[in-house]
């Protein structure tokens, strides 16, 4: 019986249901990144309403994989499982670097109205996957940013408003997937996909009692150039865990206690819409996650200097699903639960 040895950097986290001294073959994957880098930025005033500002960061990201075969004793029935033999099979590293750098221009049309414009890049490392030798390594991934938006502040500071648009432009972007051969999932290196959409803050100081935040995203979001290991051609999909719409709104009541301490109590919708999981899939149909809505509450004291609160997160103790855990051999999938509700205390220091 082989089969891939659920590790976690070495800590074995299953538990056998098969029969007694059954001998099970594996394998531990140990992982690692060594990252670091150098960077800088300068700004300019042009005249006293207009700022540029430019700055540019190299990176260097070394990357490292061990695979240890094992060969574990099934004890008993429902019993932790014990390893008996290991051996080292592969190991590997290689590194990745990569300059980027940032250009943002800001406008002050008053002294509480800015306008501003940025284009920036990035990039991330590359990484090694040794346990699938049809896939054993996928390349770096590099954005180009352009975002546009403006802040203001109005009605004597009580009311922020901050409204942005932004396009991300992709090229070798990671993507998890599956090889459709022996049905091992993998990262694979998408061609070109592109991300736009709009984002909205606002936060209202309604009273000396009452604030009110919210915020709300629009996302578009295209795989335009991809065909993965199976020859199937991804191209025309969304990005995979990008909802189209989200959004957030927090109500907060608070009430002096002393002169020095206040109580509050604050209320927090999330909504999260219908996303793609992934491209990882046993029959080509692409697995959707539906849309949530969740609803955390906290109360509590407060000063300058710490702060106090009892919270309930998922109030409602509403269920919804976070993911799909796939089943590496067969490519079935099934839907992951979010998390119970949760409760507690919570003591924060301010520095």
């Amino acid at each position: 019986l082989t089969y891939l040895h659920p590790f976690v950097t070495g800590l074995p986290i299953g538990i056998s249901i098969l029969p007694n001294n059954t001998l099970i073959t594996g394998s531990d994957f140990d992982n690692g990144t060594k990252s670091w880098a150098a960077f800088g930025e300068l700004t300019y005033a042009i005249t006293d309403d207009l700022t540029i500002a430019a700055g540019g960061r190299y990176s260097k990201d070394k990357v490292r994989s061990t695979v240890t075969n094992v060969v574990d004793l099934a004890p008993g029935p429902v019993a932790p499982l014990v390893t008996v033999l290991s051996f080292p099979d592969n190991s590997d590293s290689t590194s990745f670097d990569k300059a980027t750098w940032r250009v943002n221009v800001q406008y002050a049309v008053a002294e509480d109205f800015n306008l501003y414009a940025s284009v920036s890049t990035g990039y991330r490392a590359g990484g090694l996957q040794l346990g699938n030798t049809s896939n054993p390594d996928f390349g770096p991934e590099s954005i180009i940013n352009y975002e546009a938006g403006m802040k203001l502040m109005s009605f004597g500071g009580r009311l922020r408003t901050n409204v942005a648009l932004f396009q991300m432009d992709w090229r070798d972007v990671q993507i998890r997937t599956i090889n459709r051969t022996n049905n091992l999932t993998f990262t694979d290196n998408a061609g070109k996909a592109r991300v736009k959409g709009v984002e909205f803050e606002l936060a209202a100081r309604l009273s000396s009692n009452w604030l009110v935040t919210g915020g709300l995203s629009y996302i578009d979001s295209v795989i335009q150039e991809f065909i993965d290991s199976s020859g199937l051609d991804r191209s025309g999909i969304t990005m995979p865990d990008t909802p189209k719409f989200s959004s957030n709104l927090a109500v907060q009541y608070s009430q002096p206690i002393t002169d020095e301490m206040d109580g509050f109590v604050r209320v927090t919708h999330i909504h999260t819409g219908r996303r793609l999981e992934s491209l990882i899939d046993g029959n080509s149909a692409l697995q959707y996650i539906d849309g949530f809505d969740r609803v955390d509450l906290r109360a509590g004291v407060e000063t300058a200097s710490w702060r106090l609160e009892g919270y309930i997160e998922n109030l409602f103790d509403t269920v919804y699903a976070t993911g799909v855990a796939t089943a590496g051999f067969s490519g079935a999938g099934s839907l992951v639960s979010s998390p119970p509700q949760r409760f507690g205390v919570r003591l924060v220091l301010f520095y």
